[in-house]
């Protein structure tokens, strides 16, 4: 399950760039949440071990949501202080 997740997030980082040019920041990451959230609550219903991994790569997809707080710290932060607001996100 764990390779799984990773490899979700991996390939959910490549979408969010294109995502993000289109939609903005806060949109995206609103989406990205409910996506995950969704599937916590169903994590409830794991039955089986594949259920388990399926459900965990689907959670995994929420764990690209830095990748949109980078880009919203970056338009929302001075140029001076954009380094800080970033590192501080992260």
């Amino acid at each position: 399950s764990s390779i799984g997740s990773v490899a979700v997030t991996i390939v959910v980082r490549v979408a969010l760039g294109t995502l993000l040019e289109r939609y903005g920041p806060v949109n995206v990451q609103c989406g990205l949440m409910i996506f995950g959230a969704f599937w916590v609550g169903l994590s409830s219903s794991i039955y089986s071990a594949w259920s388990f991994i399926f459900i965990r790569t689907m959670i995994g997809c929420a764990g690209a949501s830095f990748v949109t707080v980078g880009l919203w710290c970056s338009v929302m932060f001075a140029p001076n202080i954009v380094g800080t607001a970033n590192a501080t996100a992260a």
